[in-house]
């Protein structure tokens, strides 16, 4: 058995970062990784242009007390100055439009007032050269390095390529992942009437729902019978249409258990069997070619969790990226906690602030079958593999839920 951040750092290693393919740039880039410089081949904004609603006008009009001058025109967004300002006028100009030539500032509408009788403008206030002027430029200038590779695209550098007029970019390959439940006792989640003993397939719409949320695709999806041969030509199935493999119940060593025998046949090498974590002991991790494969327990809560600690930041490095940290805060426990030592627990908990603090207590039955403890949880409490008891009243790691 294998202490949980050596299996951790056995799986990271085993991986490698996809290759990059060229893309059409849409909304579906968003949380993805760049392959390649992003450089401005023009200035933005293209050309000076106003930052305010207001009047444009030479600065040096502007240095006399209660000036006033004749408005000429109006320039709105979008359109071009179809005159050059001269002293002692005033052009009302709209926010983002192009600032006329002979113009070196903006006075801002509320420190004007409009003398409607004689066409003309007053200024209120002092003014400064260039001022509420966006110079041509001014955000990014034409050649400037403006995303470098391995970034991952956020909502603003998506707007950053839209206003540089991008229509397509080279990205790291999301990975395609397969899905592979097993076990005769398994049926369709959607199934009615079940008999003893059957159960419904949660870990296949968990599973596939974990890989949505983080930006995955799931390519194949398969429920497959305890059969040595039908599990083998499924698994072959899934390693030729994806880049990595996820087998649910695919752990176990029972007598009824054929996941480890048929991808040991397809010539598959275990770098980690059994994780001293639980929930998720008989999780387990192999290769095919260089194709991973990760054997998570059956029980829903042991699935979820092993997916989380041990699958994930795998499949981030895949796509370019890196997992960030738990967020983990520092908890009043509720209630004395007994567990073995040898294993780091991670225990379904409730975290909740107080005006003294935050305090921690279980959802309470931790069976790795009890989904419903994980539904009502909102952080995993941790424990290290030395401790055996964890004291009420002691400050204790909590890793929050996103």
């Amino acid at each position: 058995m294998i202490k949980f951040e050596k299996a951790l750092n056995i799986i990271l290693k085993n991986v490698t970062c996809m290759s990059g393919e060229k893309c059409e740039i849409n909304r579906s880039c968003a949380g993805r990784v760049i392959c390649e410089n992003v450089i401005s081949d023009e200035n933005i904004p293209n050309c000076d242009n106003s930052g305010m609603d207001g009047y444009a006008v030479k600065y040096r009009d502007t240095r006399r007390p209660q000036t006033k001058l004749k408005i000429v025109g109006e320039i709105k967004a979008g359109t071009k100055p179809q005159r050059i300002i001269k002293t002692g006028e005033a052009i009302r100009i709209m926010t983002g439009a192009p600032i006329p030539e002979g113009a070196d500032a903006v006075v801002m509408i509320e420190k004007t007032k409009y003398l409607k009788a004689k066409n003309e403008v007053e200024i209120l206030g002092k003014l400064k050269n260039n001022e509420n002027v966006r110079l041509k430029g001014e955000d990014i200038k034409k050649g400037d390095l403006v995303l470098l590779r391995n970034t991952v695209l956020s909502p603003a550098c998506m707007g950053v390529l839209a206003s540089l007029g991008k229509t397509s970019i080279k990205l790291v390959r999301k990975p395609r992942v397969s899905v592979i439940t097993t076990g005769n006792e398994i049926k369709h989640f959607k199934a009615k009437g079940l008999a003893p003993g059957q159960v419904r397939d949660s870990n296949r719409l968990s599973i596939s729902s974990s890989l949505e949320r983080d930006g995955f695709t799931s390519v194949f999806v398969k429920k497959v019978p305890d059969n040595l041969k039908v599990t083998k030509n499924i698994l072959k199935k899934a390693l030729s249409c994806s880049d990595a493999v996820i087998v649910s119940a695919g752990a176990s060593v029972g007598k009824y258990d054929f996941a480890r025998p048929a991808l040991k046949q397809l010539g598959a090498e275990f770098s980690v069997d059994k994780v001293a974590m639980k929930p998720g002991r008989p999780f387990a991790f192999c290769r095919i070619k260089n194709l991973p494969v990760f054997l998570l327990p059956g029980n829903p809560v042991s699935t979820l969790v092993t997916y989380e600690k041990l699958v994930k930041p795998a499949l981030f490095k895949m796509a370019g990226k890196i997992l960030p940290p738990s967020k983990v805060l520092k908890a009043v426990l509720l209630h004395d906690i007994k567990k073995e030592a040898g294993r780091k627990e991670f225990l379904r908990g409730i975290l909740f602030r107080k005006k003294n603090g935050y305090f921690a207590k279980t959802t309470g039955g931790q069976s790795s079958g009890i989904l419903n403890s994980l539904v009502k949880a909102n952080c995993l409490i941790v424990a290290g593999e030395k401790i055996t008891l964890l004291k009420k009243g002691t400050k204790v790691d909590v890793e929050i839920f996103e």
